[in-house]
């Protein structure tokens, strides 16, 4: 597993999202849409993201999650859960300011980060790595302790 935040803060610039201001101090943010799908690179062009729910296996191949927020801060707290079908060779090497925590059988990670809002927008980009086991994905993001968004794929 290896995490690609710079590939999905690259991806939403090339969109032309800017960053966004807070709602009113009393409206609590919202979800309004959420995405999983692959990022599709080409050489000398920014990255396309296609919503699917099959991730084709191939070292480096990308895949991720957008959400679209209303009335939500700069700045907000997400936590991933990540739930192989096995425990893959590695979940990668340790990022700077990210908390990450993997299960005892070594089939979930969870992490903890906080995300710039970008045109209402927040998203996480990962990347098939060797060792990576085929199969089916679970993926829940949970948003400043809003209801969990679940993605469910399947590496092949």
């Amino acid at each position: 597993m290896n995490s690609l935040s710079r590939w999905a803060a690259a991806l939403c610039c090339s969109l032309g999202l800017v960053a966004t201001t807070a709602a009113a101090a009393d409206t609590a943010p919202r979800i309004v849409r959420a995405e999983f799908g692959i990022f599709d690179a080409r050489p000398g062009a920014p990255p396309d993201f296609r919503t699917t729910t099959v991730v084709p296996f191939g070292v480096d191949q990308g895949y991720g999650w957008f959400i679209t927020l209303v009335g939500a801060p700069a700045r907000v707290n997400v936590r991933e859960e990540l739930t192989l079908p096995a425990a893959p060779a590695t979940w990668g090497d340790p990022e700077p300011g990210l908390k990450r925590r993997v299960s005892a059988d070594g089939r979930t990670a969870t992490t903890e980060r906080t995300l710039d809002v970008q045109g209402g927008r927040i998203g996480q980009a990962w990347a098939v790595a060797p060792g990576d086991p085929r199969g089916a994905y679970l993926l829940k993001v949970t948003v400043e302790g809003l209801p969990a968004q679940t993605f469910r794929f399947e590496l092949r």
